[in-house]
């Protein structure tokens, strides 16, 4: 029994996933998991190839989320506004990035996605050793949705769950 909704993701390695999955191998395991979940995640760069489970959770009332990454070193601007002009944003469909930070500098990149882009249904985060703080701040700023863990950390510096959802009821108190 779930007390929380749930989000699947099946990661390609190139994105910091663990498995070298076979497409047909991919979309026949997320068409068989959709009806357990209410939202699934693709990366944004094989939306093309999981075409046909994109069109089947939207079919069923499902939310996408179209993720990119930059796990080894932080995404450059001109990388982020590549991944934000290649998103159509269609009802309940989110775009997720998340880019390493190494200063202060890579979070005021990110920053900057949700504060000039305020109606855009976007999910930001850090990852590394800054991971945590950025997820706070970039939750105050809008940022649609926190990923945590529940039984070892996805990402580096992925807080759990239980802290996930700490952080975002912390928010939610500071806007009264």
């Amino acid at each position: 029994k779930k007390k929380h909704p749930v989000l699947l993701t099946l990661r390609i390695p190139a994105e910091g996933g663990q498995r070298a999955w076979k497409v047909a191998e991919r979309r026949e395991l997320f068409l068989s998991l959709l009806p357990l979940v209410e939202a699934i995640d693709v990366e944004l760069a094989a939306a093309r190839a999981m075409q046909p489970v994109i069109d089947e959770a939207r079919r069923t009332g499902k939310t996408v989320v179209l993720s990119a990454h930059a796990i080894q070193k932080p995404a450059s601007p001109a990388q982020l506004a590549r991944w934000v002009g290649s998103f159509d944003p269609r009802p309940s469909t989110i775009l997720k990035i998340a880019a390493r930070i190494r200063s202060w500098r890579d979070l005021q990149h990110l920053a900057a996605l949700l504060v000039n882009h305020p109606g855009m249904p976007l999910a930001v985060m850090g990852l590394g050793p800054y991971a945590a703080q950025s997820r706070a701040v970039l939750t105050a700023l809008g940022s649609r949705l926190v990923y945590g863990y529940l039984d070892q950390a996805a990402a580096p510096g992925q807080p759990s769950a239980a802290e996930a959802r700490k952080m975002v009821l912390a928010v939610r108190n500071l806007e009264g």
